[in-house]
């Protein structure tokens, strides 16, 4: 059995700056730094604004539905709600989501509320240790995905993020939902072979 690297693929969906980052960065409103720390050490995100709007005329609008990840420089996937349902069905992951409006910025009136910011809140512990090399930098050791062994006597969720490794915020997937999604067409987003699980 294999894992996968899941991310946003195909749709270059970018968020104007001005909006996301400099009208409300480091306001009592929305503080980046404060997100992403929260995100990296697992606590609950205190800091997310109350709404999340966002504007795009980098895709076709009409088309966004088609996709089930969408492309941003937001630290939380931008996912589709049908996606979002499908991957927390009877997984015992504890997840959060956040409802995304995104408008046209061609046309103010047509939105998309379709997609979420999802967000789960633990690391799943499926590393192989006594198979994996440890890499140290800066004083701190952790493991890379990439050359990692993946144990194969526990049950994985369907989307999960891997404790220890080098890069908190991916996201992966094993061989039996890529399939699962594939079959169910769930496309609009890369899923990339890392490892075999041994």
């Amino acid at each position: 059995m294999k894992i996968y690297t899941a991310k946003p693929s195909q749709v270059e969906l970018k968020y104007h700056e001005e909006q996301v980052h400099y009208n409300l960065d480091g306001t009592s409103e929305y503080n980046w730094r404060k997100i992403q720390k929260q995100i990296k050490i697992l606590e609950e995100i205190s800091a997310m604004p109350e709404n999340l709007d966002f504007t795009t005329d980098k895709v076709e609008f009409e088309e966004l539905n088609n996709f089930s990840w969408l492309k941003s420089d937001f630290k939380l996937p931008i996912l589709n709600n049908e996606f979002i349902e499908i991957v927390t069905t009877d997984q015992n992951f504890e997840f959060a989501s956040y409802p995304v409006k995104i408008i046209n910025k061609r046309n103010a009136e047509q939105m998309n509320l379709q997609f979420s910011a999802f967000y789960i809140k633990s690391y799943f512990d499926c590393v192989d240790r006594s198979n994996s090399p440890i890499i140290i930098y800066g004083g701190v050791e952790y493991y890379d995905y990439r050359t990692a062994s993946f144990r194969q006597d526990i049950e994985y969720p369907s989307l999960f993020k891997i404790i220890d490794v080098s890069t908190p915020y991916m996201h992966f997937v094993t061989e039996e939902y890529k399939n699962k999604f594939e079959d169910l067409k769930l496309l609009g987003f890369d899923l990339t072979n890392v490892s075999t699980i041994k």
